[in-house]
């Protein structure tokens, strides 16, 4: 506020049935004689820090009436106002960021937890154009799609021998691993029964892995149902490897 708010010759000429929003009115009076000295040039500011002069007095569109301090504190306080408006996000990013002062949501929150740090999910292979194994749960479970399946899907290759048996074959994939779970472990349980017709398989693309013992495969086979596939997941040399930790089934390239 002004250092001259309270001096009753503000008081008395502002108008007395009160000022509007934008602090202009019809001015009746210098309300500071001393408000500017010409042959010094120097000023002693009643409100907003202007310089005044006989055509320019408090409640003019050049001098409106406001508090030293109003302008500077109005387009500051809708500045942060919009920037909590702009900032707020619906979600959380993986990757490392910088402290941009950005506000997740609630439901922002809650999907990261949900979805990245814990939790579980079901893959079926039955019908799906492509079935990706998430990296952002800590447990699969794998559903193989049905033994009779005769329609050929691309997570699927059935074949069929002269007696008219089936031999199904059910493909996973692991999806892209996100920077926020390097290092941690996955398990991923077959659910399915298997026998000599009926087979699941996780076939990994592009530059992805799976470790073993120092070796690097692109295919693994499970054995039997319940067998479960336990990793940690990390990147080495722009390379996504999946170190394998336990297994029952079988690697292959």
């Amino acid at each position: 506020m002004s250092a001259t708010n309270g001096n009753s010759s503000v008081e008395g000429a502002l108008p007395i049935d009160g000022i509007s929003a934008d602090g202009i009115f019809e001015p009746v009076k210098n309300i500071l004689d001393n408000t500017f000295d010409e042959e010094t040039d120097e000023s002693e500011p009643a409100f907003n820090e202007n310089y005044w002069k006989a055509d320019k007095m408090v409640g003019s569109r050049e001098v409106p009436y406001l508090p030293s301090a109003l302008p500077a504190y109005i387009p500051t306080l809708f500045k942060n106002i919009r920037n909590i408006g702009v900032n707020l996000k619906n979600e959380i990013p993986l990757e490392t960021v910088p402290d941009n002062r950005e506000y997740p949501t609630i439901y922002a929150v809650k999907k990261y937890v949900d979805g990245q740090l814990s939790g579980s999910e079901t893959k079926s292979a039955g019908g799906a154009s492509e079935v990706l194994v998430s990296t952002g749960v800590s447990n699969t479970a794998l559903i193989g799609a049905p033994l009779g399946l005769t329609t050929s899907v691309p997570n699927c290759v059935v074949r069929q021998d002269g007696e008219g048996s089936y031999f199904l074959t059910n493909f996973f994939d692991i999806d892209q691993i996100d920077v926020a779970r390097l290092g941690a472990t996955k398990f991923i349980i077959n659910t399915s029964e298997l026998s000599n017709q009926y087979m699941m398989m996780i076939q990994l693309k592009g530059t992805k892995f799976f470790s073993v013992s120092g070796k690097k495969y692109k295919n693994y086979q499970f054995s039997t149902m319940g067998d479960v596939l336990q990793l940690i997941q990390s990147v080495v040399n722009g390379e996504t490897l999946f170190f394998v930790i336990s297994y029952g089934g079988v690697f292959s390239n």
